[in-house]
């Protein structure tokens, strides 16, 4: 049995290889319990290299076979594990794969506090020496997550799981990074329906985009922004964000947005005329 290989890398390419095998063979019952089992085993894998390509095989294994019951504990038991892996690239990598796989499996219940463990496991990845990279891996994850959700029905916990996104996102440091999860999100919060917890949420989004310190990257985040709160009819909310844009380019292309849409939505027929063109 793999689990009683000694060593860490045979370990790893025999558990991978069996993961892989599963996603070839026809689905049956027994595939959800002999996944677990491989999660069990590549949990005590000590090294983060290893334990990372174990658990990204089995997560993608997951997208590949018809979806069963058991996927969301399945992939609940895979974000823990990989919680353990303490190589930030090794941790984001595994993590933006449970994701994706998300995205792929019939929508369920367990889908939002899984995701919401993802995140949990996201907002781990903290500085260190080379904290580019870890801003990078952060970004990374959370941005597949906020697409995740963006694909996934629409559920009740979408407000809370891209709120705890946002707060997750404010702690990277890098402001690009910074501004691309914020941004993802952003244009998620357009794709689900909407929601009451949506203004709180876009005002935690602002304020962690007014954080950035560089203009082009802040602009990008309140430029998606804005037309989600014209399209909640939050124009009081919309203008005040204008107010903050740090740059012309993003003031004029978001002031002529909230105009069109105020002018259409007193004068229907300015709709029509343009569709028409």
């Amino acid at each position: 049995a793999a689990d009683s290989i000694p060593d860490s890398d045979d370990k790893a390419l025999v558990l991978r290889a069996i993961a892989e095998t599963y996603g070839k063979l026809d689905n049956f019952p027994e595939a959800a319990q002999s996944l677990e089992l491989a999660i069990y085993v590549a949990d005590s894998i000590p090294d983060s290299d290893d334990k990372a390509l174990v658990l990204r095989a089995i997560a993608e294994t997951y997208g590949k076979l018809d979806n069963f019951p058991e996927a969301a504990n399945s992939l609940k038991q895979a974000i823990a594990a990989a919680d353990s892996i303490t190589d930030s690239f090794d941790k984001a990598w595994v993590l933006r794969a449970i994701a994706e796989t998300y995205g792929k499996l019939d929508n369920f219940p367990e889908a939002a506090n899984s995701l919401k463990q993802a995140i949990a496991a996201a907002d781990s990845i903290t500085d260190s020496a080379d904290s580019i990279t870890d801003s990078s891996d952060k970004a990374k994850v959370l941005t597949t997550i906020a697409e995740t959700i963006g694909k996934i029905e629409n559920f009740p916990e979408a407000a809370n799981s891209l709120k705890q996104a946002i707060a997750a996102a404010q702690e990277i440091t890098d402001s690009s990074d910074k501004a691309k999860v914020l941004t993802t999100i952003a244009e998620t919060y357009g794709k689900i329906e909407n929601f009451p917890e949506a203004a709180n949420s876009l005002k935690q989004a602002i304020a962690a985009a007014q954080e950035i310190t560089d203009s082009s990257d802040k602009a990008k985040v309140l430029t998606t922004i804005i037309p989600f709160q014209v399209k909640l009819n939050h124009w009081r909310e919309a203008h005040n964000t204008v107010s903050i844009c740090p740059t012309d380019e993003c003031k004029v292309e978001s002031l002529s947005l909230i105009l069109t849409a105020w002018a259409e939505k007193k004068n229907p027929e300015l709709k029509e005329l343009a569709s028409e063109k």
